[in-house]
């Protein structure tokens, strides 16, 4: 499959937008989604109650016998600890203090979105040739490896602020069953978006081991681009390859366009 000139200059800067443009799409999911669920049985009603934590909210999920269908609601962790310390009586069995931990997480992450969001404008703008493009690649590495940082630390601290915290009134971990008091029983173990936070950070340091050690879209372009290279080498004998990334380019070059090597001292040698 053999590529021009202009569709070359074209995959050589949307590879790297895209791969940014998950990353951040992987962020979004790890901020909305759930980062940790709670399952209470009370034996009283009976009733069940479904606590899905994220991070700026609760989902609450009502299935009582008293009620003629089951209730959903969302409320701020504020309004939560509202309910629970009604009365000075803690009616939905959670710890409100461990609450505070997602909103600690959600600092880690709202930071990785925004480092995420610069390196899709950065990225943006080599697209459209505006600015130093392989300085805005080198930028837009050291920001993968920041979000890396930040998604893992994000999920580590989260699982070990849960476990000592204890997010029920219990003496539990951050996978349990336990029973909390003579009529209730909780299950509990982390969401979605927990698990998400792990693949997010290695994802963003794949991208930026990708772009700093050999961009990733010369490798694709040198697989399908090869046999133009050998029609260019052949019919143009004013090129000589570059000793590091293997494409050619004009003998009067001081600097690979393709891989930014600097091959002036290699000149002698073609």
């Amino acid at each position: 499959m053999a590529f021009d000139e202009s569709e070359i200059k074209i995959i050589k800067r949307a590879i790297p937008l895209i791969l940014v443009f998950v990353i951040m799409s992987l962020v979004l999911v790890t901020i909305f989604g759930a980062w940790y669920n709670v399952h209470m049985d009370r034996s009283l009603a009976p009733e069940t109650e479904e606590f899905n934590m994220h991070l700026t909210k609760v989902s609450l999920k009502v299935d009582s016998s008293t009620l003629p269908s089951a209730l959903e609601m969302d409320m701020s962790y504020d309004e939560l600890k509202d309910v629970s310390s009604e009365d000075d009586i803690n009616t939905t069995g959670l710890n409100t203090d461990s609450l505070n931990v997602f909103g600690s997480t959600l600092y880690f992450i709202s930071s990785a979105l925004t480092i995420s969001i610069f390196s899709i404008i950065l990225m943006l703008l080599s697209a459209f040739n505006f600015g130093n493009i392989e300085l805005f690649k080198k930028t837009v590495t050291y920001f993968c490896i920041i979000i890396f940082v930040l998604t893992i630390a994000a999920g580590a601290l989260f699982m070990v602020q849960v476990h000592f915290s204890n997010l029920v009134d219990a003496d539990v971990g951050f996978w349990f069953s336990s029973k909390v008091t003579n009529i209730i029983k909780a299950s509990g173990g982390p969401g979605a978006s927990w698990y998400m936070s792990f693949v997010t950070g290695g994802a963003a340091l794949a991208t930026a081991i990708m772009l700093y050690r050999k961009p990733v879209d010369d490798i694709i372009l040198t697989k399908l681009d090869q046999e133009t290279e050998k029609k260019i080498a052949q019919r143009d004998p004013s090129k000589y390859p570059c000793p590091d990334c293997g494409h050619h380019i004009p003998l009067d070059s001081k600097v690979c366009p393709y891989c930014g090597r600097e091959f002036e001292e290699f000149k002698g040698l073609f």
